[in-house]
């Protein structure tokens, strides 16, 4: 122990968690990968039994022996360490050694029964001493072992034995470690106890802190006075603790400030309800992790830990007696691992991972056991079959082609009985990864036009699950009739206009399914849009960024806004086609360019030119629609070209900053009044009068903000909601509308 690099140093242990990247401190974070271990380790057990063969644990015990140690190491704990069961059991048939009397004959069973690359546990009767389970190190020779009594699987009292016995395999001691001997070796319960000035023991030279050079060497681990009395999973003082105290007389049931008492639930101590010890501290999962990169069993690391080795949260469940249950429509994610193994100093892998599950059947019906890929995984080559209860099996399949090397079992389930499931690797030796189901509802969908002309439509419901009754309906009865048969129904056009065909799926196994299908009645047509509030329906969405203050369907010139653009909103179709209609081409205007239901257009010079003309045309089954739009350009910023507007298109309204992110301020530039408008001669800076209302629109001309005042020479708006784009901003006093564009940027 004094050659430890943490002997008389604890922070070596917490510079070694911060190299491997272990979370820190105080931290809820988890450094893991997907199965949540950095390390694999297999185990091996060894079962002794008599000469007939009979006795020791069951296959269910070995399974629990397992589900402990990962509950222990993974769920209570973030060791980074996961354990598996290497796939083939050893037996020792032998009556003089069912009861393993001694250390020395343990020691020998070790070394005559053990298998490289892993941890070789060994399960008797009762083993020396009447221990539960003993460690045993072979300190020059030979391999290490652990010895378990029998008890540790009968008695669910005992369940963390194993969890303490590996632990000391991973180089951990006991937390009362030296507690009965004498200062230069038992551990000071006062954690700030440093060493007096004349003291003659070694551990002075190494640490001047006691408690880091003493006991078990760790100083998150409280001292602890041997704790077989304790009767609680709290320190009751049991066994006369309150008198009990240390070579420097501090005591263990009222320790000094910034000291704790002994901890009851740590799995390295001896409390005497042992289903109490679940936890370990930080330094001893340091210690252990240490003992993994760089201890004792640096020869297994590239094993134990390569990737070859992930299992899966199913593990062990190689046999029918360890399946692990499966509930109808429930999705698992199972793999093939390989398992490690060692041969002399040659580190290598070989597969044997056969999965088994359960299944209790519900209720009577033909349900799917189906294999199938998980997203970004290696696939699995595998082979389903399925038993009855009495393991006679009842179907089998390999793969579902030749091209999808998944499985497919389909079965009339018997409500109430159990079957089991094998799923076997028939691929090579590698690790793979597959989605076990059974029953899981299979993709439906309603199946038919989208447009339902003058005569009837036929609408089916695909891949309904079995044994189900569909109830259809249509969401407005005046547009269309309905007659339904089962899984499919006929709908008669009554009247133009959308509507919606909802089937609602009841099973006896399954909650209710209910799906939804859009259809539209009649020749598409164009819907009614809004741009600002006064203007009602249009049936398109314009974007003008230099659109004229009153007419919505003029387009200033002068200003400079490129891409002026139409975007349509049809109903019945799903795609726009734009032209210049037929004898209303003129060289002024022009359509640039058109990206799905969007047209670019444009005039090819300034002034008050004729209009342009857009035809959008839309089709469905049932046919075909056009309409057609005109648009004119005029010059807003001459005076005289409008009742109300400023001279020369000049702004009296300043809008900062732009571009902007959170928030803009409206305010009044210091220019002189518009000469046009009777209602807006006050506006200057040396009065109060400002606007009445700002309205902001997006690049759709969707109305996003309005924003009202009154009696007030600037207003600030919050837009730190709206995602970054160019908007149109429009500020109104009386019979003035004022628009800018601002951009908001993130």
């Amino acid at each position: 122990m004094e050659n430890l690099p943490w002997f008389g140093n604890n922070a070596y242990l917490q510079n070694f968690l911060d190299s491997i990247g272990y979370p820190q401190a105080g931290t809820t974070a988890r450094i893991v990968t997907p199965d949540r271990a950095r390390f694999h380790i297999p185990i091996k057990f060894w079962i002794y039994r008599n000469s007939a063969g009979i006795g020791g644990p069951r296959l269910q015990d070995l399974q629990i022996y397992m589900d402990n140690l990962n509950r222990i190491y993974n769920t209570d704990n973030n060791t980074l360490i996961g354990f598996y069961m290497k796939c083939n059991i050893g037996f020792v048939d032998d009556d003089s050694h069912v009861d393993v009397e001694s250390d020395n004959e343990a020691m020998g069973l070790i070394q005559d029964h053990k298998e490289a690359g892993c941890i070789n546990i060994h399960i008797a009767n009762t083993i020396a001493g009447g221990a539960l389970g003993v460690q045993y190190r072979a300190r020059f020779f030979g391999v290490d072992g652990i010895f378990l009594a029998s008890r540790t699987y009968s008695n669910t009292d005992f369940a963390a034995t194993i969890a303490h016995e590996v632990g000391h395999y991973l180089e951990l001691d006991h937390t009362h470690q030296y507690y009965n001997k004498g200062k230069c070796r038992q551990e000071a319960i006062d954690r700030g106890r440093t060493w007096p000035t004349f003291n003659l023991c070694f551990s002075r030279l190494k640490s001047n802190t006691i408690c880091e050079a003493t006991g078990d060497c760790l100083s998150d681990t409280p001292a602890d006075p041997e704790l077989n009395a304790n009767s609680s999973c709290i320190f009751n003082n049991a066994g006369n603790y309150t008198s009990r105290a240390d070579n420097w007389g501090d005591s263990y049931a009222s320790p000094p400030s910034g000291s704790s008492v002994p901890d009851t639930r740590n799995i390295m101590n001896y409390n005497g309800v042992r289903s109490c010890r679940i936890v370990f501290s930080r330094q001893q999962i340091a210690v252990m992790l240490y003992s993994l990169y760089l201890g004792k069993n640096t020869n297994n690391l590239s094993e134990w830990r390569d990737i070859r080795s992930e299992y899966d949260d199913f593990e062990m469940d190689n046999f029918s007696q360890t399946s692990r249950p499966i509930l109808l429509g429930e999705n698992q994610e199972h793999n093939f691992h390989q398992q490690s193994n060692r041969l002399g100093i040659v580190g290598f892998f070989n597969q044997c991972d056969v999965d088994w599950v359960r299944f209790v059947a519900p209720c009577n019906n033909n349900f799917n056991i189906t294999t199938s890929s998980i997203l970004n995984r290696a696939n699995a080559n595998t082979r389903l079959t399925l038993f009855n209860n009495a393991l006679t099996q009842l179907s089998q399949n390999d793969n579902i082609s030749s091209t999808n090397l998944f499985s497919n079992i389909n079965f009339n389930f018997i409500a109430g009985n159990e079957y089991f499931i094998r799923v076997e690797n028939m691929g090579s030796i590698e690790t793979t990864y597959y989605n076990l189901s059974i029953g899981a509802i299979p993709p439906s969908s309603i199946v038919g036009s989208g447009s339902l002309c003058t005569t009837a439509n036929t609408y089916t419901l695909q891949n309904p699950p079995p044994n189900s009754t569909v109830f259809w309906s249509v969401s407005n009865t005046s547009i269309a009739s309905l007659a339904s048969n089962g899984a499919s129904c006929t709908l008669t056009k009554l009247a133009d206009g959308p509507f919606t065909l909802t089937a609602t799926i009841f099973n006896p196994c399954y909650s209710t399914q209910v799906l939804t299908f859009n259809i539209y009645a009649g020749l598409p047509y164009f819907g009614a849009s809004y741009k600002d509030g006064r203007i009602a329906g249009n049936p398109v969405a314009i974007y003008f960024p230099n659109q004229h203050p009153y007419n919505f369907n003029n387009v200033c010139i002068g200003y400079g806004f490129p891409n002026v653009y139409i975007d349509a909103q049809p109903y019945g179709a799903s795609n726009v086609s734009w032209s210049i209609p037929s004898g209303y081409a003129t060289t002024a205007f022009s359509l640039t360019q058109q990206t799905g239901n969007r047209a670019y257009f444009n005039w090819n010079y300034g002034g008050n030119t004729p209009p342009g003309y857009l035809q959008a045309s839309i089709s469905n089954s049932c046919g075909s629609y056009s309409q057609i739009f005109a648009f004119q350009q005029v010059n807003c910023g001459t005076p005289g070209g409008d009742p109300c507007t400023s001279a020369k298109g000049e702004k009296y309204y300043t809008i900062s900053p732009n571009p902007a992110s959170d928030q803009i301020k409206i305010g009044i530039a210091n220019k002189p009044p518009p000469i046009k408008c009777d209602q807006l001669k006050a506006i200057s800076t040396s009065n109060g009068i400002i606007f009445s209302a700002v309205n902001l629109y997006d690049n759709l001309g969707t109305l996003v903000k309005s924003y009202k005042t009154k009696d007030s020479k600037s207003a600030t708006i919050e837009i730190s909601n709206l995602i970054a784009g160019p908007y149109l901003i429009e500020i109104i006093q009386g019979d003035y509308i004022e628009k800018q564009q601002i951009i908001v940027q993130k």
